[in-house]
């Protein structure tokens, strides 16, 4: 709990995310001789995987927001307490380093920067891989709400999938500075003690949610899993769900290796790895850029607006992801034609 840290740190880490650990991790490694602290915020699967791996070069705490139905008054109660608990832990920092990897989303830790700033220096990590355009959109009714009530400059946004809530742009420009990491492969040989598969051989790996499976033709996803096992006939099949979502129901036809859902795919030791396919998770980009063979299946979403967003959304993020073609698909024989 925030209330229970009383010292003061020289790095403060805000976490939002499973793709932020690896970036954590890595700037820790600089400066594993100094305090740091990583605060995790409204992810409590995320929490528990990295008190698993703590070491003694940086604390770990989780703060997690009050509010679970908006309309519920008992919890803005709770929550306005717990604002102040923040606000006192804010104080209690000085002359530290602030990273943080998003300005947008999570407004418990949008409301945690906007304090610690004030006495400490404000850092946004970017990358060539951490990248995204949100542009300003009006304000909705809750929006204007929480503007008033956690008393921080907020507004509305859109990307190229969704609508998000995020800092006012003029705040960050005055506030917050950039700090780019320019090799994702340090950042990859940064993580230790990575998970190996329990599997005799290599191994291709599947990285589809029940969410993507719900939006898939499910024809076809059943004919991907048959073509990639006749393919890579020798390797085993490992799968990975979404921390939240869960993993595809599909699989339950296969004989699997399942990695916990909790566990980052960054941790996850592809020494053996054949090919990764999935559709439209972030993942997918980041294990491109590292050059392993990576399949998206996001033509098999029967929503051609859709397609066309998440297809966007990762190339943005990595250009050396391979997009199955629908078309190219026959389904009678479950093979795919003219691909590969």
């Amino acid at each position: 709990m925030i209330t229970k840290v009383v010292k003061s740190y020289k790095n403060i880490f805000i976490c939002t995310a499973y793709n932020d650990l690896k970036y954590i991790l890595f700037l820790i490694s600089k400066v594993s001789d100094e305090e740091n602290l990583i605060i995790v915020s409204n992810v409590e699967s995320l929490y528990e995987f990295v008190l698993t791996i703590r070491d003694e070069t940086y604390d770990v705490i989780s703060i997690k927001s009050k509010v679970k139905s908006i309309y519920n008054p008992l919890q803005w109660c709770e929550e306005f307490c717990e604002l102040a608990n923040l606000r006192a832990f804010s104080k209690r920092q000085n002359n530290a380093k602030i990273y943080t990897i998003s300005m947008y989303f999570d407004i418990t830790s949008l409301f945690l920067s906007c304090h610690l700033h004030k006495e400490n220096q404000l850092l946004l990590i970017t990358s060539d891989c951490l990248y995204g355009e949100f542009a300003p959109i009006p304000h909705t009714l809750y929006t204007l709400f929480c503007k008033a009530f956690y008393n921080i400059p907020l507004r509305n946004f859109s990307t190229s999938t969704i609508t998000a809530i995020g800092l006012d742009e003029r705040f960050v420009r005055k506030n917050v500075a950039n700090y780019f990491i320019n090799n994702e492969e340090d950042i990859s040989n940064a993580i230790q003690n990575k998970i190996s598969i329990p599997c005799e051989n290599s191994f291709i790996l599947f990285i589809i949610s029940k969410y993507e499976e719900n939006i898939l033709d499910p024809l076809l996803l059943k004919g991907l899993i048959q073509f990639f096992e006749i393919k890579y006939s020798n390797s085993s099949i490992v799968i990975k769900g979404h921390p939240r979502e869960g993993e595809a129901e599909v699989f339950k036809d296969f004989e699997v290796i399942r990695i916990d859902a909790k566990v980052p795919v960054e941790f996850i030791d592809t020494t053996l790895c054949e090919a990764i396919i999935g559709v439209s998770s972030v993942a997918l980009a980041y294990f491109a850029n590292q050059n392993i063979k990576v399949y998206s299946f996001v033509e098999g979403i029967n929503d051609k607006s859709t397609v066309e967003l998440y297809k966007k959304y990762l190339i943005e993020h990595s250009r050396n992801i391979n997009f199955l073609i629908k078309s190219e698909i026959d389904t009678s024989s479950m093979q795919f034609n003219n691909f590969f």
